[in-house]
């Protein structure tokens, strides 16, 4: 699928936007990204199918 309309209008709104082809990928981003930090999240169904 691709979302680079969705990702130019997030992004035209001031939004940070990464696009991953994987949820691996997408996860290992996170993953670097939150190291060290506390983050919770509740009954997210995209973190939870990502092995977060």
């Amino acid at each position: 699928m691709d979302f680079s309309n969705i990702a130019a209008a997030l992004k035209k709104r001031e939004y940070d936007v990464s696009c991953f082809k994987t949820a691996k990928e997408a996860a290992a981003y996170l993953d670097h990204a939150i190291d060290g930090q506390t983050v919770g999240f509740g009954d997210s169904m995209t973190l939870l199918s990502l092995g977060l």
